[in-house]
């Protein structure tokens, strides 16, 4: 059985033993127009997810992210079943990799639903114009009971897989619009759960904010807790740099801006210490920097009592430094683990990274080995290995992720090494690998330049020797040759 991660003293264990649980690992986000489609019936790719995951676990990591994403809506208005089957699905793979999944879930709430009917119910009359959500009590109840769906469908279908999640988010580096009610005021009194906050003072403008924080927390961690008691339940935020913010709440209101351009500028992200005093499990800071720590009131926050995680870290905020630089940096002032943005980048397509951070972050001593036949070149973490099937899916690997060290003969090989996605040539034509073990030619130049365009810095692999076809339609990973966790 999956053992459980709780919040204790300040970071994250392991809820039988103690034992410290550093978290660490990347957002897996499929890149399409629109959304995020990772578990979305339309797009859901098992075979994807699982070499995903199994190239996760070889390397170390022990936790993936990704967004609930653009879902649809089943016949009752509420979440799709088949959205339900894949996150079971997903939960699943986690599982045989010793991986946890944090789960994101929508800062918007899908429409039509009735998730949204129920938080249109709510809107208060009494006050003109756009509402803030975070502020309107019927908010916090409809993504309760979205969570809840969610949770309960898990449950009804494997009542072992929420053991796999490592926390439901809430919100996603949650906006505040400057321009919605009551925040596009600079005077008179907003009553929020029969108190007075005066508008014209920024201080009780921020006390307004973090008790809406605190309260929309405090509903949905409440239901959480009917369905898991050991779930944790987090909730995340940006630096107000990010937001080209010196502090929380500064220089209101914002003057007009051209949102075409930049929608997000301007938008002001909740304060961490509101996390910090609420009910929910940790706290979550993107895009950390040592140069942030004053405006988020770093000493009262590691003195909160809970853990804090930076849930995402992308190379450009790295700033020159290495991703376990960073990473190291991070621990050192008190951060509990990180999540590194993103998967997809680093090695599915390559869309800029390609590799630098999971080859810097990832623990695995790297050793390659022959299996007793004494013929097959297989890669070891220690607990569980995989093999390559020829020469030209080894290169592909020590592409990404650099060679490693030759080894003594080991036992039998476990599974199939992961193909990575790219492009590759054959027999005179060029052909993209999907990623999951299927690929696709281009019988034009103008076709390969088409679909270049979409992933322009994807790995380009050598060329060949063997058929693709010899290794690329195997079953990445045949998980059936391994033993029961």
């Amino acid at each position: 059985m999956t053992t459980r991660i709780v919040p204790r003293n300040g970071r994250f264990e392991e809820l039988a033993s103690g034992r410290h649980f550093l978290p660490i690992g990347f957002h897996f986000i499929r890149h399409a127009p629109g959304f995020h489609y990772v578990i979305h019936p339309d797009h859901y790719d098992s075979e994807l997810v699982r070499g995903v995951l199994f190239n996760l676990g070889l390397h170390e990591f022990n936790v993936l992210r990704i967004f609930l994403g653009g879902i649809p809506m089943g016949a009752d208005g509420r979440v799709h079943p088949q959205v339900v089957a894949n996150l079971v699905d997903v939960l699943a793979r986690a599982k045989e990799h010793g991986v946890y999944l944090v789960l994101e879930t929508v800062t918007n709430l899908p429409r039509p639903s009735v998730y949204a009917t129920i938080a249109d119910h709510g809107a208060r009359a009494d006050v003109g114009g756009p509402q803030e959500a975070l502020l309107v009590d019927s908010h916090a109840h409809a993504r309760a009971e979205l969570i809840v769906d969610l949770l309960k469908g898990v449950q009804s279908r494997d009542p072992s897989a929420l053991a796999t999640l490592f926390s439901i988010e809430l919100y996603n580096e949650m906006p505040v619009w400057p321009r919605f009610c009551p925040f596009v005021q600079t005077t008179g009194t907003f009553t929020y759960h029969d108190k007075g906050y005066d508008l014209s003072d920024k201080a009780s403008r921020l006390r307004l904010l973090d008790e809406g924080v605190k309260w929309s927390s405090e509903v949905i961690v409440r239901k959480v807790r009917e369905i898991d008691e050991h779930l944790m339940v987090g909730f995340s935020t940006l630096p107000p740099r990010t937001r080209g913010r010196q502090d929380f709440l500064d220089n209101m209101p914002l003057p007009p801006l051209p949102c075409v351009t930049d929608p997000a500028h301007g938008l002001f992200p909740i304060r961490p210490l509101a996390m910090a005093r609420s009910s929910l499990s940790y706290i979550d800071i993107h895009y950390i920097d040592p140069t942030d720590f004053a405006a988020l009131e770093w000493p009262e926050l590691r003195n909160s009592g809970k853990p804090i995680l930076c849930g995402e870290m992308g190379l450009h905020h790295m700033h020159g430094a290495s991703a376990i630089g960073k990473l190291e940096t991070l621990v050192a002032n008190g951060v509990s683990g990180a999540v590194f943005w993103d998967y997809d980048r680093e090695v599915v397509n390559g869309l800029s990274n390609s590799g630098e951070v999971f080859r810097s972050l990832s623990r695995n001593s790297k050793t390659y080995f022959l299996t007793s036949g004494g013929t097959t070149v297989a890669y070891s973490n220690g607990r569980f290995h995989a093999a390559f099937l020829s020469n030209d899916h080894r290169r592909m690997y020590d592409q990404l992720f650099g060679t490693a060290t030759p080894a003594a003969q080991q036992g039998q090989s476990r599974g199939l090494m992961p193909v990575p996605e790219g492009y590759f040539q054959w027999n005179s034509t060029t052909y993209y690998s999907k990623g999951n073990g299927h690929f696709v030619g281009f019988v034009t130049q103008e076709a390969y330049d088409n679909h270049k365009k979409w992933i322009p810095n994807a790995p380009f692999f050598h060329a060949f020797d063997d058929p693709p076809a010899r290794f690329m339609t195997e079953d990445f990973p045949p998980y059936s040759s391994y033993p029961a966790p």
